[in-house]
């Protein structure tokens, strides 16, 4: 019984000493946290070193308090010209920290001009909506020595970011321009630092500056304009393209020397001639949600050795990998609805198969290879083709006559480009569209019958000069773009399966009005029609031979 006595006792203490002690701690005091340090202006904006153990800061301004999660405070609203006293607290948790005291801060705000210079003399103006500058080499001449070696931008000006290259920023603005003579190139520029704020580099704003090896891209930029370092060749080495970027424009890294780049996943097309001729390019990854790449986007990249395929590539242009002679494994695009011409011409891909027909991605009817056999005739193509490339039968001169079967359908342009001796095609059922320049240069077609179902003619699809006299066109016909029948002289008759008042309904480029002859279209009537105007129909005999109504023989 006295052990027990004593076990309760003992168990007692102990639970009475813990009490002690939780009391205790609950009411330990609290640790204050130390004023914000190392305050300082980065351009209008105030920063100061990060606590980790603050839950926000308060900062004392102009008689208000405002609260910021960042250990940050823009101060752009300070417009004038006095000294303003700043004051910053950490803010604790009220559980182990408290707050810390208020630490001060004077600032005295720049007057915002509407333009100045540096010591190099390039000039800063305010841009339109005040924000920020925009630079522009002044009165400097595109070559002026004053621009030798390593250029450093501002950062800022007047306290405001830089946020602009403007176009032609060293760009001689003449027509002889030869960057392997260097004639009327920038020589001189071997280096640039952009500014940490910037957001645009203009159109050719450093094309061929053909001494440049270094630059710095910003994490803020989200326009690079065309040809913004065309034919910059001593620019070597790793390029990363800032988040924030949705395009690539035109030429913009074309003739670098650049051998990586690194595309963000906010980019969703790589526009004209990119990063063509980079002769040390050698590995490229795309980003997830890039859905175009356009005409020679990679054309004679001849180190290119790999390019990663995602599947959210939906349009391949001309040329994109043409010259790439180094390319053996071709990317594997599975959901492409469109696929220029020339894609993958002088590839080590390309160049390794066998003549006869080019097979990419086992339904996608690339290129006939080589010469056509016997008869110059096509009537049998390979059983698992779904899609036909563009320029798949282009300079294919002595190819007389084709048939496609149906559900085959056209994906891009030039398909029959300068077959000059085609004298018929079996369009497949099922298309919606004939692509740009289909039938160019092909001088010997005289008719062809458009089937039901496609909507759109595409630019320049026939030949100018060419001997088209009749056509077919079908009541689904909702487009005819520009240039789709120009100059065909011998085009006679226009037969449309519509109704005149169908025929008023098509978008027709103001260009083919006269070529196509609207003024006189025969529209389709199944029996000899009661009122006047221009009426056809098919022949009897046969079911396929337009005739109209009147001149039946």
């Amino acid at each position: 019984m006295k052990k027990i006595k004593y076990f309760l006792l003992v168990l007692f203490s102990i639970t009475f000493c813990w009490g002690l002690v939780a009391c205790g701690q609950d009411d330990a005091p609290l640790i204050e946290l130390p004023v914000p340090q190392n305050l300082q202006m980065d351009g209008r904006t105030l920063i100061w070193d990060e606590n980790e153990n603050a839950s926000y800061y308060v900062v004392y301004f102009d008689f208000v308090e405002y609260t910021t999660d960042s250990a940050s405070f823009d101060l752009s609203e300070c417009l004038f010209p006095y000294t303003y006293e700043i004051e910053v607290m950490a803010v604790g948790d009220a559980k182990t920290y408290e707050n810390s005291d208020w630490e001060k801060y004077y600032y005295a705000p720049e007057e915002i001009l509407p333009y100045g210079y540096d010591e190099r003399g390039l000039k800063y103006t305010l841009l339109e909506d005040g924000s920020g500058y925009e630079v522009s080499r002044g009165e400097l001449t595109y070559n002026d020595s004053r621009l030798s070696g390593f250029v450093d931008f501002y950062d800022y000006f007047c306290g405001l970011p830089v946020k602009k290259v403007v176009d032609e920023m060293f760009a001689s603005g003449g027509l002889n321009v030869d960057p392997l003579t260097g004639r009327g190139c920038n020589t001189v520029i071997t280096g640039v630092h952009l500014p940490k704020k910037l957001e645009s580099i203009g159109t050719r704003a450093f094309g061929r500056c053909i001494s440049l090896e270094e630059i710095n891209i910003p994490d803020t930029l989200n326009e690079i304009g065309d040809g913004a370092f065309q034919s910059d060749g001593k620019l070597k080495g790793e390029i990363n393209i800032p988040f924030g970027l949705t395009t690539l424009k035109s030429g913009a890294f074309s003739h670098t020397g650049i051998s990586k780049v690194v595309i963000p996943n906010s980019v969703v097309s790589i526009e004209n001639y990119a990063f063509s001729f980079c002769e040390n390019l050698k590995e490229v990854t795309l980003p997830d949600g890039i859905v175009s790449l356009e005409k020679g986007a990679f054309k004679g990249c001849s180190s290119l050795i790999k390019i990663s395929a995602p599947q959210s590539v939906l349009r391949l242009d001309d040329e994109v990998f043409q010259l790439c002679s180094a390319l053996n494994d071709i990317p594997i695009f599975k959901n492409l609805e469109y696929m220029g011409y020339d894609v993958f011409e002088d590839t080590a891909w390309y160049n390794s198969q066998p003549d006869g027909f080019v097979i990419y991605r086992n339904d996608i009817l690339y290129r006939y290879k080589g010469a056509l056999s016997e008869g110059n005739a096509i009537n049998n193509l390979p059983s698992q083709i779904k899609y036909i490339a563009g320029g798949a039968f282009k300079g294919l001169v002595e190819l007389t006559s084709i048939y496609v079967p149906d559900g085959v359908k056209l994906i891009g342009g030039s398909i029959f480009e300068t077959c000059r001796s085609l004298t018929y095609v079996r369009l497949p059922q099922g298309l919606d569209c004939i692509p740009k320049w289909t039938f160019d240069m092909c001088n010997s077609l005289q008719f062809i019958n458009i089937p039901e179902g496609v909507t759109t003619i595409g630019k320049s699809a026939f030949n100018p000069m060419g001997k088209l006299k009749e056509i077919i066109l079908p009541e689904s016909l909702k487009k005819i773009e520009q240039g789709a029948f120009w100059v065909t002289p011998k085009l006679e008759h226009v037969f449309y399966k519509g109704t005149p008042a169908q025929w008023e309904e098509i978008q027709i480029d103001i260009a083919d009005n006269y070529y196509i002859r609207v003024q006189t279209p025969w529209f389709y009537s199944e029996t000899e029609p009661t009122e006047e105007g221009n009426y056809w129909h098919y022949d009897e005999r046969d079911g396929k031979t337009p005739v109209i109504w009147g001149e039946e023989n």
